[in-house]
């Protein structure tokens, strides 16, 4: 994979014109490749990364509860992407007073993005706050493209994000889903190795990943969460967040 960039949706789909098409394999070699092309990537992301933030938003509940919302225009955002960046930094700074981690962190999100401009709002006032870039640890912010080599980092997150999105539609959003043949999709096997399910010693129920060798923080903003956090900032902040 040298020189080459790993974006997984063409990797997973063989996208007609990418690197990844391989029109000369058939499929069983396709697959072959692309297990240990998987797995290559894993190995280089668990150990080189020092943790994994993810967060997976109802896009059609958080607009329809946070667009007429006066705390959308403070922190949480009126689009799933703004909301999605803010939840994500909180658990950074949840994961840098978990593991003693000090100073100040430069914050890269891919460029394009649709909720970007809001984001930047965001991060803006994070950045110009005292408090909050105390809190937040913020050094600086910028959206970058994904094809940049100064930025290469950026495809473990689309690996990351790649994988929780199928996890989540596979087997959260309906419940399990069934295959052609009628049985359950079983956790696809890039997610197993980055959240260490499969080593034994790491995949019993009960098991933290905030505390596996590489850490992961995340949630799934489905609409019990989402309605529930709107009601909290009506309960805790009835006259807004500027409030005394």
């Amino acid at each position: 994979m040298k020189d080459s960039l790993l974006h997984k949706r063409l990797l997973e789909h063989h996208v007609t014109g990418s690197e990844f098409e391989w029109p000369e394999l058939t499929k069983p070699e396709k697959d072959a490749k692309k297990k240990r092309i998987n797995a290559r990537a894993c190995g280089i992301i668990k150990r080189r990364v020092n943790a994994g933030f993810v967060v997976a938003v109802m896009k059609s509940v958080w607009e329809r509860e946070m667009s007429n919302s006066p705390y959308a225009d403070g922190y949480l955002g009126k689009t799933f992407y703004a909301a999605g960046v803010f939840a994500c930094l909180n658990f950074v700074r949840h994961w840098a007073n978990d593991y003693s981690r000090t100073g100040y962190f430069r914050y890269v999100f891919e460029q394009g993005a649709d909720g970007q401009r809001e984001a930047v709002r965001i991060l803006e006032k994070m950045k110009t706050n005292d408090i909050d870039r105390e809190t937040f640890h913020m050094g600086g912010y910028s959206f970058k493209r994904m094809d940049d080599p100064e930025f290469v980092p950026l495809q473990a997150a689309d690996f990351l994000a790649y994988e929780t999105y199928r996890q989540i539609d596979n087997r959260v959003i309906t419940g399990i889903k069934l295959d052609r043949r009628g049985k359950e999709i079983d956790v696809r096997g890039a997610l197993k190795c980055l959240a260490y399910w499969d080593q034994p010693k790491y995949s019993h129920p009960d098991q933290d990943p905030r505390r596996l060798p590489t850490p992961v923080y995340g949630v799934y903003l489905d609409e019990p969460k989402i309605v529930g956090i709107r009601q909290e900032m009506e309960e805790r902040f009835p006259l807004g967040f500027d409030q005394e």
